[in-house]
């Protein structure tokens, strides 16, 4: 598989991304009927799956397609180098913000809450999505950062094992085991666990969505579907789409929430074996073309994001209130300006990691598979 970027991959990261900038967005405002996008929390798992994609191309480029002994450690360097640069730049400057949130103004702090040392080292080491005191807090979103660490950590056994003939039948066994381990651990230790969310931020619930990526490389690599399956794919995806709506919308079970996650995953994997099984040369539309740079850029938007979602947020919808604009008015006027300057933030920063100039031109490099 040649080296290149996938405008399908990317457009469907640029979908997750906008999703998750409107989630976050959408909890400044008490308005009827927003509580549907809350759905849009199901964005990760969509990451989960490109991240699959992503890391299996990279190993293809990088390592000639598999992992052994005599590159492993150049593995887990790159992961590293992909991850660090951006991921501590956005920790500081979350602290410094904060610090001056604090000192200079009556803005209540809702990003990077967690400002203990013990908290945010173990966040520089990736190690916070095994932790549940320091798992999201100290980095909004940083569970998914931290989750998708120990996924690439995995991910040598994982090419290992999905190598044999029956890798399906493995897919199944490693998941349903994941699970059980999942499922025993939340019986057993869930009375002393501080966040209640961070069971489902565990890395065993997304171990399959993250499959289902790996799996879509191998699919597309091999270019074996049938134009029959090719054209089920995106009804299927539908109807996957649905289904996880319709579990996520009935959260009196807590497994509702998981279920939903692994059919939006599904959906994101039949939808993007379509996409790049029709995927042509031809120009984009503006809207596609606006979709994959999100995508290029969701690692960076993402780490970012929050400070437009909550600050800006925070400062701008009290002086709309007081020139007497309604807040369904300012609902629909901020979340574009919103989007955008993440968008924005994120592209800047983007620049200054990769060429440390903010109108340097950046290389072909993405940072994080998101």
């Amino acid at each position: 598989m040649e080296n290149k970027r996938y405008d399908s991959v990317d457009i469907i990261r640029g979908i997750a991304m906008i999703m998750i900038i409107i989630l976050h967005y959408c909890t400044n405002f008490h308005i009827t009927g927003i509580s549907l996008l809350d759905y849009f929390q199901m964005a990760c798992p969509i990451f989960f799956v490109t991240s699959g994609f992503g890391i299996m191309c990279s190993i293809n480029n990088k390592f000639d397609g598999r992992i052994d002994r005599s590159n492993i450690f150049r593995f887990y360097i790159s992961r590293y180098k992909s991850l660090a640069p951006t991921w501590y730049s956005a920790i500081l400057l979350t602290f410094v913000v904060n610090t001056i949130l604090i000192n200079l103004t009556d803005i209540p702090i809702q990003i990077g809450v967690n400002r203990d040392a013990i908290s945010i080292l173990c966040n520089l080491l990736f190690i916070n999505g095994l932790l549940p005191f320091c798992n999201n807090d100290v980095m909004l979103g940083g569970w998914y950062i931290g989750t998708t660490a120990v996924l690439y950590a995995l991910t040598p056994a994982i090419t290992k094992m999905i190598n044999v003939k029956h890798k399906y039948a493995f897919a199944v066994i490693s998941s349903v085991i994941g699970m059980g381990i999942w499922f025993i651990w939340d019986y057993t230790f869930s009375a002393s666990i501080a966040d209640p969310n961070f069971g489902y931020y565990l890395f065993l619930v997304h171990y399959p969505e993250y499959l289902l990526g790996v799996f879509l490389y191998y699919n597309y690599k091999e270019r074996r579907s049938s134009k029959m399956q090719i054209e089920r794919c995106l009804p299927t995806s539908i109807i996957a789409l649905i289904i996880a709506m319709a579990l996520f919308f009935n959260l009196s079970i807590f497994c509702n929430r998981i279920l939903s996650a692994w059919m939006t995953a599904l959906a994101a994997y039949y939808a993007l074996r379509y996409m790049l099984a029709t995927q042509t040369s031809k120009e984009r539309g503006q809207i596609s073309s606006l979709l994959i740079k999100f995508g290029k850029n969701s690692y960076f938007i993402f780490l970012l994001h929050g400070f437009f979602t909550f600050p800006f947020i925070s400062i701008a919808l009290p002086l709309l209130k007081r020139t007497g604009v309604p807040e369904i008015v300012s609902f629909f006027v901020l979340m574009p300006v919103t989007i955008y300057l993440s968008y924005w933030a994120g592209n800047l920063f983007r620049r200054l990691i990769i060429t440390g100039s903010p109108v340097g031109k950046p290389a072909n490099k993405e940072g994080m598979d998101m």
